[in-house]
């Protein structure tokens, strides 16, 4: 048996669900989720269950979580040493040829890269979900697909947060304002469509050109943000898998999408694609 474990907010849980799309089908089996670890977090909920009707969890005591304290670290330790299961973390690309069958495989990470993604046959899963398309979201829509809409995001929320302040390259005023600036000189007439977590913060710190759209926060799976992200002609992007999703699911053959430079403060490294472009998140 295969089990990809879900875990963090829906940016990853969706490179985990792709990643899980990728094992079953490379090795024509089954893949299960180990969803367990929701249960020690209440800041987060398992949303790309919006993507099937039939979604496989498992709920089996022998798997381990994420919560804390010595048993949990012993049982991590014996489970992991287990003849029966074999554990793979992400920190290598998972590219094996065939699966030992004798043997569970247990998927513990993110898997934040496209290589996955680009090796399944169907991208366009989340076209299923049309017909439950919230009222909300249709509206934005039709305002999206009749101009040069840009989808602009902006992460604030847990980044500013002592456990993540120093850690992730937060996106500066002035990495937005380049971002706008060459939009603008490379679209003609672009509308811009705001998604962040603390629109009121945006809207006294950033100046952006008339017109400029606010994406209302509602209580919805925020999946149909991302969808809404991905009918935009264009993107900017913050350091966050969220908007990662939205320009990457953009079909639009002529899209720009600009990204932040790194991903994180004591890295250079990006999960951004080649062809997107780059722009300083350092202070300069």
């Amino acid at each position: 048996m295969i089990t990809v474990r879900l875990s963090s907010g829906l940016g990853n849980q969706l490179f985990q669900y792709f990643f899980a799309q990728y094992l079953k089908e490379k090795y024509d089996q089954e893949v299960q989720f180990d969803s367990n670890g929701f249960k020690f977090d209440d800041s987060r909920e398992i949303e790309i269950t919006i993507l099937e009707s039939n979604f496989n969890t498992v709920n089996e005591a022998r798997l381990f979580t994420n919560y804390l304290g010595v048993a949990h670290r012993i049982k991590l330790f014996f489970f992991k040493i287990s003849r029966r299961t074999k554990y793979i973390n992400d920190k290598v690309v998972f590219n094996k040829t065939a699966l030992d069958k004798a043997k569970d495989y247990y998927f513990d990470g993110y898997w934040q890269t496209d290589y996955y993604v680009s090796k399944i046959k169907n991208r366009d899963f989340f076209l299923d979900t049309v017909d439950k398309m919230p009222v909300l979201i249709e509206n934005y829509i039709s305002e999206i697909e009749k101009s040069n809409s840009v989808a602009l995001h902006i992460r604030r929320g847990d980044y500013f947060s002592p456990l993540y302040m120093d850690r992730y390259a937060v996106c500066n005023v002035n990495y937005y304002l380049k971002a706008v600036n060459y939009i603008q000189t490379n679209v003609e007439d672009p509308v811009f469509f705001v998604f962040s977590d603390d629109l009121d913060w945006v809207r006294n710190n950033l100046k952006l050109p008339k017109g400029t759209i606010f994406v209302k926060n509602e209580k919805i799976n925020s999946f149909w943000y991302v969808f809404l992200m991905s009918k935009a002609k264009h993107n900017i992007i913050s350091n966050s898998t969220f908007s990662w999703w939205g320009a990457y699911l953009n079909n639009n053959t002529n899209k720009i999408v600009i990204s932040p430079d790194r991903w994180m403060l004591d890295s250079d490294k990006t999960i951004a694609l080649s062809e997107w472009i780059k722009i300083s998140v350092l202070n300069e």
